[in-house]
């Protein structure tokens, strides 16, 4: 996609923007899902015995948060990357 130049500094102010919020919202959910592994670790998993599914037990929940905590570090790191990028070498 071709931005005219006049534009280009409005829309890497907003990639730089988007970047920056999705970063940190991902960043804060896995510090809760992390939060949350670390009272399954501890027996503290009476809170997801009514979520479905109810019998998975503690490994189900753990093996659950532990695949979502990976996909988020994941979604964190390449959010930053983009907004490193985008602070780097706006658009281009």
């Amino acid at each position: 996609m071709h931005i005219h130049r006049s534009n280009q500094a409005l829309w890497v102010k907003i990639e730089l923007a988007f970047n920056a919020v999705a970063a940190l919202a991902s960043i804060i959910f896995t510090g809760f899902l992390l939060y949350d592994y670390i009272k399954l670790e501890n027996d503290e998993y009476h809170h997801h015995q009514n979520l479905p599914p109810p019998n998975i037990g503690k490994s189900g929940w753990t093996n659950r948060i532990r695949i979502v905590v990976f996909s988020q570090i994941m979604q964190s790191i390449f959010y930053l990357l983009s907004l490193y990028w985008a602070h780097r070498y706006g658009l281009n």
